[in-house]
């Protein structure tokens, strides 16, 4: 390196790191007595269902950072490629609904993040009263859940959430559609149906048109299926900055790509 005379630093970075969160409620792990009322005679019920084995969730991190600098550091380069994986995942698994609840709290969740970071720094003009910096920053990142007791759905401001072995977390589950119903002959010809209470109700000219997943007439919570992934395929920022005597401009763009 002592002849790369437009080397200014080269510096290598290797971590790894474990942590633990213990951020699992004052009494989750405790057993616990709610009052209930029936009839005006006030009593105390089981509020939980406690598993006494239960710890904290494990983070584990491995990550390798390039740090460079080149022509008089006026060009810098930094690349952080890091796997995060976490075991013991807190979750809610189901129980048998003979218990009386429908889920108590365990360890049986495992995730994991693969991911690299980006930053490019250069300082295009270096004018001894004019000063023009630019910087780039990118990341892209995989999250995989990889152990689970079950599938969850969570409703979240009339969405519905889904969290899956498999698959990263946190999916758009719902029905895929496919237009709009124009004319009564389209939604007539289309031979679906919606279920109103009890009542089997056929598509009319104005209603959405839905995807149906099976063989059957009827769009029904069978018909729903992954519509998006809340994770982005990259996401950073470009930063410029101009400096002019005692005057400075500054100016920051986000963009992600999904």
């Amino acid at each position: 390196m002592q002849q790369a005379d437009f080397v200014d630093m080269l510096k290598i970075r290797l971590g790894y790191s474990v942590s633990g969160n213990d951020d699992i409620g004052n009494y989750t792990s405790r057993h616990y007595y709610d009052s209930q009322n029936l009839f005006g005679n006030y009593g105390l019920i089981r509020g939980n269902i406690v598993n006494t084995n239960l710890g904290p969730e494990r983070v584990a991190k491995l990550n390798l950072e390039v740090d460079m600098a080149f022509l008089n550091e006026r060009l810098g380069v930094t690349v952080d490629i890091y796997k995060t994986t976490v075991k013991d995942m807190i979750t809610y698994s189901p129980i048998s609904k003979i218990a009386g609840f429908h889920t108590y709290i365990s360890n049986d969740g495992e995730m994991e993040n693969k991911g690299l970071d980006l930053s490019l720094y250069g300082r295009l003009i270096n004018h001894r009263t004019f000063k023009w910096d630019l910087g780039v920053t990118a990341s892209f990142y995989k999250n995989k859940v990889t152990r689970l007791p079950a599938s969850y759905e969570t409703d979240f401001n009339g969405a519905t959430i889904l969290t899956q072995t498999g698959s990263p977390l946190g999916l758009f589950y719902g029905y895929k559609t496919d237009g709009i119903y124009t004319t009564a002959e389209a939604a007539k010809s289309g031979g679906l149906y919606y279920m109103n209470g009890l009542n089997k109700v056929a598509y009319e000219a104005g209603d959405v048109r839905f995807v149906n997943q099976n063989s059957d007439d009827l769009i029904d919570e069978n018909d729903r299926v992954v519509i998006g992934d809340p994770n982005p395929d990259v996401y950073g920022g470009i930063t410029t900055s101009m400096k002019w005597k005692r005057f400075s401009l500054c100016a920051l763009y986000l963009f992600h790509r999904e």
